[in-house]
C-alpha cells in the first residue's frame, strides 16, 4: 500500500486587535483557494452562504451554509471558496486562551461535519449561536 505523502504548507502569523487579541471578521469571498496552512491559533469557521471545501489531515470536506467547524492550533490545513461565499473567521492565539483556559493546549475538537454525534452537534449549535 502505497502512504500518501503530508502537503507541505507555510506558517500563518495572525494578526489580531490589540484590543481584543482575538481576530473576528466577517469575510466576503468570491472565490479563492487558500493553501496548506498553520497557526499557533484556534480557529472557528461558520459559512454564512456559500460553500467551501476544508481540508484538514488529508480529508476533505464539501461545506454549505450554516455550517461550522473549529480547526486545532497548529494543525496543517487550507480552503477553497468554491463559489462566492461569505463567513465569520474567528481565530484566537494559543497564548491568549491558554491566559483564561489553562488546559487549552490539551483541548481537542473531533468534529466531523457530516457524522457527528448528537452531543457535538450541540455544540456546535451553541458556538454557531454565539457567533
Amino acid at each position: 500500500m502505497t502512504k500518501i505523502p503530508e502537503p507541505q504548507g507555510y506558517y500563518e502569523v495572525v494578526r489580531t486587535p490589540e484590543a481584543t487579541n482575538i481576530r473576528f471578521e466577517t469575510i466576503t469571498d468570491s472565490g479563492s483557494f487558500i493553501p496548506f496552512h498553520w497557526h499557533h491559533a484556534l480557529e472557528m469557521i461558520l459559512l454564512l452562504q456559500g460553500c467551501m471545501e476544508l481540508t484538514l489531515r488529508q480529508q476533505t470536506w464539501q461545506l454549505q451554509a450554516d455550517d461550522c467547524f473549529v480547526i486545532q492550533a497548529d494543525l496543517l490545513h487550507a480552503t477553497k471558496c468554491i463559489h462566492a461565499s461569505r463567513y465569520i473567521l474567528v481565530q484566537i492565539p494559543m497564548d491568549f486562551l491558554c491566559r483564561y483556559v489553562p488546559d487549552a493546549e490539551h483541548m481537542f475538537f473531533p468534529w466531523k461535519p457530516k457524522d457527528a454525534s448528537r452531543e457535538a452537534n450541540a455544540c456546535h449549535n451553541s458556538l454557531k449561536a454565539l457567533l
